[in-house]
């Protein structure tokens, strides 16, 4: 009976001494493997991201019209297509007719501004003053548009500076096209020679100057978009009535 217990003892003896050399063995193998740590990303990494995450939204954005008369849409298949190209391709530009004009941008928007033909404003501002911003006429007219001190005082600010002469003129030649119906060359001749004067003969009045300055200011206008009529009403009044 005894030799029963000292045989389970050394079967359990052994049983242990087996476990732990399989232990002792399999530990530096699980000690020596590399440790995963996932490390924050670094600041040039975060940079990158936040570009790449604001060019797609601008590239998507400018691409997709959100609103119509219709109301809301949704983008096209081109559309989506475009929106996420790597090397987007170039847009097609209009060659504007007021590049190459001196203050070409501020007469456009202030053209924009009064609904008026920028070509024709750009016409007036090169036969009044030759698109010299400091000039004073003889009768006292000033800047661009060489608009009257008593109209620029109505807007307040400096006359000589492009902007606020180009917003005096352009609002007041839109007020004189809406009170001759939208005649062109009667709004000219009143902004040379007065809509008291124009009204009085009907027509262009017969002075040397301001037939010639009507003349001059179309003659420009139809060179500069190749003999096209300005993109207004204009009502039958000839230059030789």
């Amino acid at each position: 009976m005894s030799y029963i217990i000292v045989f389970r003892y050394l079967r359990a003896v052994c049983v242990l001494a087996l476990g732990l050399g399989t232990w002792l063995v399999a530990a530096p193998l699980d000690s020596a493997a590399p440790l995963q740590v996932t490390l924050p990303p670094s600041g040039q990494q975060l940079a990158t991201d936040l570009a790449l995450e604001g060019w797609l939204v601008t590239s998507w954005n400018s691409r997709i019209a959100l609103h119509s008369s219709e109301g809301f849409r949704g983008p096209s298949q081109s559309a989506v297509t475009d929106a996420f190209q790597v090397f987007p391709r170039p847009r097609v530009t209009v060659t504007s007719p007021l590049r190459s004009v001196p203050f070409g941008s501020a007469i456009h928007q202030a053209a924009q501004r009064y609904r008026l033909d920028s070509s024709l404003v750009a016409a007036i501002v090169e036969v009044e003053s030759g698109f010299d911003a400091r000039v004073v006429s003889s009768a006292g007219a000033l800047g661009l548009m060489q608009v009257m001190p008593d109209i620029a005082g109505e807007h307040g600010g400096d006359p000589f500076d492009p902007a606020v002469n180009l917003d005096v003129g352009t609002r007041y030649f839109s007020q004189l096209l809406r009170q001759f119906g939208g005649d062109v060359q009667l709004a000219l001749a009143a902004y040379n020679a007065g809509p008291t004067t124009v009204e009085r003969y009907g027509k262009v009045p017969p002075y040397r100057e301001t037939r010639a300055f009507v003349r001059k200011v179309l003659t420009i206008y139809e060179r500069r978009n190749q003999g096209s009529a300005p993109a207004m009403i204009v009502a039958e009044n000839s230059l030789a009535r």
